[in-house]
């Protein structure tokens, strides 16, 4: 898997996806990785905020 198309399926930055490469032992390892990411992408829900937030 290579850092472009692992930039493609997670739109993430090119820095994030050589730290995939690195943390990856292995292309399984690597893709599992990815495709783990990708999952939570699709899944989390997003940042919610409580309150307002005054400016004194």
């Amino acid at each position: 898997m290579t850092k472009e198309q692992i930039m493609r399926r997670l739109d993430c930055s090119e820095q994030y996806a050589l730290k995939m490469m690195q943390w990856a032992e292995n292309e399984q390892e690597l893709r599992i990785l990815v495709a783990q990411k990708n999952h939570e992408l699709l899944t989390r829900d997003a940042i919610t905020e409580f309150g307002g937030y005054e400016h004194g």
